[in-house]
């Protein structure tokens, strides 16, 4: 399900889904990604404690 989700696979829900709600997910997958990497640094974080919610 997690693939389909992202696009890996053809689905139906992809379709429908509107330009503005796909680029919001994009957002948020980005959001999330540099939520547990360093930007900085070039590291992914190494325990789950340094989860801020913050962009590191």
């Amino acid at each position: 399900m997690n693939r389909n989700l992202i696009g890996a696979y053809y689905n139906e829900w992809a379709v429908s889904a509107s330009k503005t709600e796909s680029i919001e997910f994009g957002e948020l997958v980005l959001r999330s990604y540099y939520s547990v990497f360093y930007k900085d640094k070039g590291n992914w974080i190494n325990d789950k404690d340094e989860i801020t919610g913050e962009e590191l």
